[in-house]
C-alpha cells in the first residue's frame, strides 16, 4: 500500500500547494508524511518552509515535532529559520524531540555553532539517559575549548554514566581539537614550556 508522501511525490509540481494542509491536518500520522514532502519537492516546495518551522515548534504530536525536525535538517542550516528552531527544541519539554535536536544539529556541523551555549547548558542539566549519550557525539565545533573542556568534565566525573560516549567523543574530534585538548588539560605552562609533571 502507498503511502500518502508516495502518492503526492508520483504526482509531481501541482501537489505542492496542498503542502500545507497535510501540515495541518487533523490526523498526526499525515502530518509527519507532509513534512517529509517538504525537503522531498524542495525547492518548488519553498513557500512551506515557514508551516514546517511553526508545525516543528507547535505541533502538539512529539513524533510529529521529531518529523518535522529531521525534514528542516533535510533541507540545511543555512535556510532562515531552521537553526533557532532546532536550537529551540534543545528545551522542548519531550526528551525524543530533545535527541533528535541533538542529533540533527550534529548532522548540520560547524554551522550549527549558535547551539553550542544551549548545547552545553544541556550537558550540565539533562536527566534523560539517551538523551545524555548522543551530547557528547554532536561534534559541531570541534576546536573550541568550551566543548573540549565540557568533554572533560564529563570524562573525568566517575558519576557520568555515559563516559564511554564522551571518550569515543573526544577521541573522534581529531586532530582539529587537540590544541584545544592540550589547553584543557595542561592550562598553566611553566616558562621552560614543559608540562605540569613532565620531565
Amino acid at each position: 500500500m502507498l503511502s500518502a508522501t508516495n502518492v503526492f511525490l508520483s504526482m509531481g509540481e501541482p501537489t505542492v500547494p496542498h503542502i500545507p494542509v497535510l501540515l495541518n491536518h487533523a490526523d498526526a500520522g499525515v502530518r509527519s508524511q507532509g513534512t517529509v514532502m517538504v525537503p522531498k519537492m524542495w525547492p518548488k516546495s519553498r513557500k512551506c518552509l515557514s508551516p514546517l518551522i511553526d508545525v516543528f515548534k507547535n505541533d502538539k504530536d512529539q513524533s510529529v515535532r521529531r518529523a518535522a525536525a529531521n525534514a528542516c535538517v533535510d533541507l540545511g542550516g543555512s535556510l532562515q529559520g531552521i537553526l533557532p528552531a532546532l536550537s529551540n527544541a534543545l528545551e522542548d519539554m519531550n526528551a525524543d524531540v530533545r535527541g533528535t535536536a541533538i542529533g540533527d544539529l550534529g548532522r548540520i556541523g560547524p554551522s550549527a555553532k549558535v547551539a553550542i551555549p544551549r548545547l552545553l547548558k544541556l550537558r550540565r542539566e539533562e536527566e534523560d539517559p539517551n538523551c545524555r549519550r548522543v551530547l557528547p557525539r554532536t561534534s559541531i565545533s570541534p576546536s573550541d575549548e568550551k566543548i573540549v573542556t565540557a568533554l572533560m568534565e564529563a570524562l573525568r566525573d566517575r558519576k557520568t554514566p555515559e563516559r564511554t560516549s564522551v571518550a569515543a567523543a573526544l577521541r573522534n574530534l581529531g586532530p582539529s581539537a587537540k590544541a584545544a585538548v592540550m589547553r584543557t588539560c595542561y592550562p598553566v605552562m611553566g616558562r621552560s614550556g614543559v608540562r605540569p609533571g613532565g620531565a
